[in-house]
């Protein structure tokens, strides 16, 4: 057996491209039958997956449009978080989920009853045509994979991109290798799958809807809440995302400090957020040694600021309504380029050495100002945020309208919905 370059597989890909056939006649059947059931005027069953972390409200905008399609039955059901194997973490994760859910008005299911932690079996007990899925990584409890899911169509719809430069974690995972149809958040990133896939991208849609999580910074008449404190004064609005420091590239032991001095000195100029990576909590535990304590004692400094603020939840509005960002996190870095709004990547502490980028990484990086240590954020600060001197603007603008935006320029909820409409009723 070959690959598509001609080269012969090894065993192992052979064995994973033969698994796909079989799966591949299997989901053919399977779509032959909901079109069938959509001829018949049966309703077709929908559940959405939502993953149970800070990426929850990736399909908040779909879902209301998908259960107004009249033979649509569709169900929310709030997955699991597994990602550290800690009870406690993961109950409180699902507790921020379904706050987030429910000030969205979005009826859900639990997946998981904390009083018998028995996990619910979804195939059985609402036996879906179609299964949405936003987490492609092994954290997945086996009840969301999709071999729970025999009878159905699987659809692996990303809620983040894979900028990184780790091509087992970002596109050799079992979902992303078993699902009927895989979609990407950018562009590029379906050439990508192809490029290196286990499956060589067989699964990959040819369709790019575009960033759902996206959708009310692309929506013109999405009016944002003003979630920044009120100062009294017309500051510039800077976000501070650290990542967390399991990853080899956070930097916020470096920064932490200087931030916070940072915040202060420019008091009558700025108003900082700081938006921490949502494990870098446990992270700081777990490699650095800090107490829970001094963990809260130091995002308390932030909360207490009267030109600064603490934020773990939701960021869309906190986004739209900032001039700028600081960041060494990784998926904030197209996302918020999305704004059209200025952002420096900072680096090790005088280090001069970017993490691994794989090549959409490094073209995300390329429309970003960077920063190798203290007077290099003071340098962004005066020079981009105060005084107005952008000179990647235009970059910024042409990345955003070439790989987030999709053909028809249309909101990616309304592109997905008429996806399964289409797919489910275009025989029928």
């Amino acid at each position: 057996m070959h690959t598509t370059d001609g080269n012969v597989m090894n065993s192992e890909d052979a064995a994973l491209w033969a698994d796909w056939e079989r799966r591949a006649a299997r989901y053919a059947k399977i779509l032959e039958g909901i079109r069938a059931k959509a001829a018949r005027g049966e309703d077709i069953t929908l559940v959405i997956l939502a993953y149970q972390n800070a990426c929850v409200d990736n399909f908040s905008r779909l879902y209301p449009l998908l259960a107004a399609v009249p033979q649509f039955k569709v169900t929310l059901v709030l997955s699991l978080y597994l990602y550290d194997g800690n009870m406690q973490v993961m109950f409180k994760k699902m507790q921020e989920a379904e706050k987030v859910l429910r000030s969205k008005g979005l009826p859900y299911r639990r997946s998981f009853d904390p009083e018998t932690r028995q996990v619910l079996n979804v195939n059985e007990e609402l036996r879906p045509d179609i299964v949405l899925v936003e987490s492609g990584y092994n954290w997945n409890h086996p009840n969301f994979l999709p071999d729970a899911f025999p009878d159905s169509l699987y659809f692996y719809i990303p809620y983040g991109g894979h900028l990184a430069d780790n091509l087992s974690i970002h596109f050799h995972q079992k979902v992303m290798n078993q699902a009927y149809k895989l979609f990407t958040t950018m562009r590029p990133e379906r050439a990508m799958f192809k490029a290196h896939s286990r499956i060589q991208g067989a699964n990959v849609a040819e369709e790019f809807p575009g960033p759902l999580k996206l959708d009310p910074i692309f929506d013109l008449t999405y009016v944002p809440r003003n979630v920044w404190k009120e100062t009294g004064k017309p500051l510039k609005k800077i976000i501070w995302a650290p990542h967390h420091a399991w990853a080899g590239y956070g930097n916020f032991i470096h920064y932490k400090d200087f931030m916070l001095k940072l915040a202060f000195t420019q008091r009558n100029r700025l108003q900082i957020a700081f938006k921490p990576h949502p494990a870098l909590r446990e992270s700081l535990r777990a490699i650095h040694h800090w107490s829970a304590e001094e963990v809260d004692a130091y995002y308390a400094k932030w909360a207490h600021l009267n030109n600064g603020q603490l934020e773990e939840g939701e960021w869309i509005d906190l986004f739209l309504g900032s001039d700028a960002m600081i960041l060494d996190s990784v998926s904030f870095m197209a996302e918020y380029s999305a704004t059209g709004k200025p952002a420096c990547y900072v680096v090790g502490h005088n280090s001069g050495t970017f993490p691994s980028f794989n090549e959409i990484g490094n073209d995300v990086l390329r429309i970003l100002y960077h920063a190798d240590n203290e007077e290099d954020i003071l340098g962004f600060v005066q020079g981009v945020v105060l005084e107005g001197r952008d000179v990647l603007k235009a970059r910024r603008t042409d990345f955003v309208r070439q790989v987030l935006i999709p053909d028809n320029a249309a909101l990616a909820c309304k592109n997905y919905c008429a996806y399964f409409k289409n797919l489910c009723f275009s025989n029928s």
